[in-house]
């Protein structure tokens, strides 16, 4: 089983990523895991909205044509 998690933002803080690699470590024998992460937007610079519905387009854009949602 191949699983693609796709986040937005970088994973910053150090217990985060101890987590995650302990989680990815645990399912590894059973699936093939992997993380893409894509930017996030500032609000600041486009409005909430706008934002929003530029980081949905990238996550969308990244998502496999023969994926199971």
């Amino acid at each position: 089983m191949k699983i693609t998690i796709i986040a937005v933002g970088k994973i910053k803080e150090s217990f985060w990523k101890e987590a995650l690699f302990e989680y990815l470590k645990r399912i590894g024998p059973y699936a093939d895991v992997s993380i893409v992460e894509v930017a996030d937007v500032s609000a600041d610079k486009f409005g909430e909205k706008r934002s929003l519905e530029l980081e949905a387009a990238d996550i969308t854009a990244r998502i496999p044509g023969d994926a199971y949602l």
